[in-house]
């Protein structure tokens, strides 16, 4: 591995899963010797990160005395590389509930050069629950269809970041889930190529270790899309540009909602949740709104 890496794990009421992964990192021959970073957003029950630190005195655990969202964890752990690592030339994350394989994150750092972001994409299909995969799926489409960039994944969090890019997403002002799908969004602005790396799709039974409820989260994405496909219409408000965590230069030239309609009914068009969702929740938010 030519590149130094630092693997950087976010986490939030986290369980086992936490342990385990780190025992299999540390275990590892070829990234035991890495440098590795806990990210502990705020969690009450410190007893996880108590066992970590007793067992691991190289892991550098940091502390949030407040959840500040994933976005916040990521920002805090790119800050601390960034400032005690100068060596580093890219940062690995990947997420503490378990959905993340430690043989895939080996194969994303043998493919990461430092001028490209790698991602490590799943496959959505039939298995991986509907929210996920329908949530995944709409999301993909729309930013290929607003920005003609083809993400196979836009919601993963196993990644391998340039450090000098690491450095620039530090003023996005989101610090949710946006986060890191501005990061995505401005790759090709900072003239990034994006390299995406096929992995394992772990779920478990519901999905019980995972700390967000997926209607903000995709709202939240869907939030950032809307400017895209309106470009005409800016929001003035603080929070509407917290949740956009970008600049209107990407939305130059950009298609309006009008264009692309047919192609995103036509995406849609055969899940009867959709149109629940829309008539119950949607439309009754920008009547009120």
């Amino acid at each position: 591995m030519n590149n130094k890496i630092a693997i950087l794990i976010p986490a939030y009421e986290p369980d086992r899963h936490l342990l385990s992964l780190v025992a299999e990192i540390e275990e590892e021959q070829n990234l035991k010797d890495l440098p590795l970073i806990v990210v502990d957003d705020g969690t009450k029950e410190q007893t996880i990160f108590d066992q970590l630190h007793a067992k691991y005195s190289q892991l550098v655990i940091l502390h949030h005395a407040q959840n500040k969202g994933k976005g916040g964890a990521l920002k805090t752990g790119f800050n601390y590389i960034i400032e005690n690592m100068p060596e580093i030339a890219g940062i690995a994350t990947l997420d503490a509930d378990g959905q993340h394989k430690v043989a895939d994150l080996k194969k994303c750092l043998a493919a990461f050069r430092p001028d490209e972001l790698v991602l490590g994409v799943r496959n959505f299909n039939q298995d991986v629950p509907w929210r996920s995969r329908f949530g995944n799926q709409l999301t993909s489409f729309l930013v290929k269809k607003t920005t003609g960039s083809d993400f196979q994944d836009t919601q993963t969090g196993l990644r391998v970041i340039p450090v000098s890019y690491a450095q620039k997403c530090l003023a996005f002002p989101a610090n949710d889930y946006a986060f890191e799908f501005d990061m995505l969004l401005a790759a090709k602005e900072n003239g990034l190529a994006v390299k995406q790396v096929p992995i394992s799709t772990v779920y478990e039974k519901g999905n019980p270790t995972s700390h967000f409820d997926v209607t903000p989260k995709i709202g939240t994405i869907l939030g950032v899309i809307s400017q895209l496909v309106n470009p005409d219409v800016e929001y003035d408000s603080i929070d509407g540009l917290r949740l956009k965590g970008m600049t209107y230069k990407p939305l130059n030239d950009q298609p309006s909602f009008d264009e692309i309609k047919n192609d995103v009914l036509a995406f849609v068009a055969d899940f009867p949740w959709v149109g629940y969702g829309i008539k119950g929740w949607d439309i009754p938010v920008l009547i009120n709104n």
